[in-house]
C-alpha cells in the first residue's frame, strides 16, 4: 500500500505505521517514524561551501537515526558505511514527464545549457572551457544568477525556467550542454540533468565525468572542452541523422535502467535486504 502525503503531521504519518520512511535531505530533520525502517537519502552532498545552520552537512546526516543511508555518489555511499548499511543510489528520470515533447518557438534554440552560474560551486574555468564556446552557436542559457555573468554569456541569459517546463525545453534544443562541479565529478556523482536531457531527446554534450561516460558510453557525447565542445558542436549541428541515433540510443537506454519505477525496486531491494538479515521476512 503506498499513500502519498503533502505537508503531514508526524502524528499522520505514525497512524499510518510505514514499514519504509524514505526520507530525503530536503527536510532539515528526517520523517522518522517509530514504526519501521527509515532510509535517509543523501543527495549533492558534495560542495565544499554549506551555508552554516541553512542546510544539513553530510556529518549532521550521519548523526541521524536512520536504519540505513542511501546517496548519490560512491565517495558519499563510502562515508555513509563507516556509520551504518549505505548504498548506491542515482537519481533518473520521470518518464511520464521528463519525454520528447512537441518544440516550441520560446524554447527553441540549437544549444542550450539549464543550470545556475554559480562559479563559488563550479569554478570560473568551467564556464569558460564548456559554455563560452557555444556562444558561437544558437545558444540559450536558463537558470538563476546569470546577471552575475560577464557579457559574453549574460547575453544570451533568457530567463529562469519553470520547473514544469524542463521537457519542453530540453524537447525544443538540438544540444544540451552538461557539466559537473569538480567535487561532484570527483566524487561519482551524475546530476539529474544527465538523466532529464537523455529521457527527453537532447543530445547531451558533457564533460568528462568517469561515472558519466562509464554509465552513458556512446549515448552521450564527451568533450575536454574549449575547441573540442566547439568542433563537437559544429559537428552534430550539421548531421542531425547521426545526433538522432545516438538520443534514440540514449533514450532507449534510460527507459530499460535509469527511471524512478527502477529506484523504486532498488529502494524496496535494501529494505529487504535490511529486514532479511534480521530475520524479519
Amino acid at each position: 500500500e503506498v499513500r502519498i502525503f503533502s505537508y503531514a503531521t508526524a502524528d499522520q504519518l505514525a497512524a499510518f505505521r510505514p514499514d519504509l520512511t524514505f526520507s530525503f535531505t530536503a527536510w532539515r530533520y528526517p520523517l522518522r517514524p517509530e514504526h519501521g525502517v527509515t532510509l535517509f537519502y543523501l543527495v549533492n552532498y558534495t560542495h565544499e561551501f554549506m551555508p552554516a545552520g541553512q542546510v544539513q552537512t553530510i556529518d549532521d546526516a550521519l548523526h541521524l537515526e536512520a536504519a540505513l543511508y542511501a546517496a548519490n555518489s560512491p565517495a558519499a555511499v563510502r562515508r555513509c558505511s563507516e556509520y551504518k548499511p549505505a548504498a548506491l543510489l542515482h537519481m533518473a528520470a520521470n518518464p511520464r514527464l521528463h519525454r520528447p515533447r512537441a518544440a516550441l518557438p520560446e524554447y527553441r534554440s540549437q544549444v542550450a545549457y539549464l543550470g545556475s552560474y554559480n562559479p563559488t560551486t563550479k569554478g570560473h574555468e568551467v564556464f569558460d572551457r564548456y559554455v563560452l564556446p557555444a556562444t558561437e552557436f544558437d545558444l540559450a542559457l536558463w537558470g538563476e544568477m546569470w546577471e552575475r555573468s560577464p557579457a559574453a554569456l549574460r547575453r544570451f541569459w533568457r530567463g529562469v525556467l519553470p520547473i514544469g517546463d524542463i521537457a519542453r525545453l530540453y524537447s525544443s534544443v538540438d544540444v544540451a550542454l552538461g557539466f559537473a562541479a569538480r567535487s561532484q565529478a570527483e566524487a561519482g556523482m551524475v546530476n539529474n540533468r544527465v538523466f532529464e536531457v537523455l529521457a527527453c531527446g537532447a543530445l547531451l554534450l558533457s564533460d568528462r565525468v568517469p561515472a558519466i561516460e562509464e554509465m552513458f558510453r556512446d549515448a552521450a557525447v564527451f568533450s575536454d572542452g574549449f575547441a573540442d565542445t566547439r568542433e563537437k558542436l559544429a559537428h552534430f549541428l550539421a548531421n542531425p541523422a547521426e545526433r538522432q541515433e545516438i538520443t534514440a540510443r540514449a533514450r532507449r537506454l534510460i527507459l530499460a535502467e535509469h527511471t524512478y519505477d527502477h529506484r523504486a525496486r532498488q529502494i524496496i531491494q535494501m529494505y529487504a535486504e535490511h529486514e532479511r538479515a534480521r530475520g524479519r521476512i
